[in-house]
């Protein structure tokens, strides 16, 4: 064992003690450095690869950076919305306008409009939500079954995830957006489209005027609550349904709602 020259202590009683107390930890500090054959004896440092790739030194496995509990073996979490991604239903702005968020850790929120469907317009007003923040959301009629049908999309996605997807991509491409940065797409509950179901309670239309994958069969769900009078239909004609919508509904579904649906159809 190495030998070290003894510290000067040789000064009055209470630099002595100091000196003391400094040999001391000397002395330890050289014993823990070796053991009976003189060799190191200080532990090897080991690494932890963390899921975002970095690498920490760690000591016998204990990670030196913060708790040995921070290192998780967790999966990448999906944040981006993409062609069949799986959504938890969040607010419901109106009848064809929703939230969903993506992800369990730090969910991120997207506004989706369903793609191919047309619900009644409503008054809108930001209103403080019990769970969602302060949010735009309908309050009243502007068209006939306005409010109404915001209700109706409420009760079928309150609390339930689905599957969402869109047209003109691959499954696990980033969908397209609109103008107003909203994602359009179709979700898919239990097995339903939920555009689909509301067009067969009555509670919105096929908008013809864009394209969509899924036409023939919102078309034909609105047909049969138009033949079954449900939802805005019990109203009475489709004539006396539309003179209660706005002019700009009025346009769009008389020139060229019924040749569209009928040819998506094949009738």
């Amino acid at each position: 064992m190495p030998t070290r020259p003894a510290l000067p202590c040789s000064s009055p009683a209470h630099l002595t003690r100091i000196c003391a107390g400094l040999s001391l930890l000397l002395a330890l500090s050289l014993s823990s450095g070796c053991d009976d054959s003189g060799g190191s004896t200080t532990p090897a440092l080991d690494t932890v690869e963390n899921t975002d790739g970095t690498v920490d030194a760690t000591v016998d496995g204990v990670e030196e950076t913060g708790p040995i509990d921070v290192v998780e073996d967790l999966p990448p979490e999906h944040t981006e919305l993409f062609n069949g991604t799986t959504v938890t239903f969040g607010h419901v702005i109106d009848g064809d306008t929703l939230d969903v968020f993506v992800g369990t850790r730090t969910p991120a929120r997207y506004n989706i409009r369903f793609k191919g469907l047309a619900a009644p317009e409503c008054i809108k007003q930001s209103v403080k939500t019990e769970k969602f923040g302060t949010r735009y959301q309908c309050t009243a009629d502007d068209e006939y079954y306005g409010l109404a049908s915001r209700l109706a999309l409420v009760g079928m996605v309150e609390g339930k995830t689905g599957i969402l997807t869109c047209d003109d991509v691959a499954v696990g491409a980033r969908c397209p957006t609109d103008v107003y940065d909203r994602t359009l797409a179709y979700i898919e509950v239990d097995g339903k489209d939920i555009a689909t179901e509301m067009a067969y309670v009555g509670a919105a239309m096929s908008y013809t005027s864009f394209s969509s994958s899924k036409r023939a069969q919102i078309c034909e769900a609105e047909y049969s609550a138009i033949g079954a009078k449900r939802g805005m239909w019990a109203a009475g004609t489709v004539s006396a349904v539309l003179n209660m919508m706005s002019q700009q509904t009025q346009n769009w579904y008389n020139s060229n709602h019924d040749t569209r649906c009928d040819a998506a159809l094949g009738i």
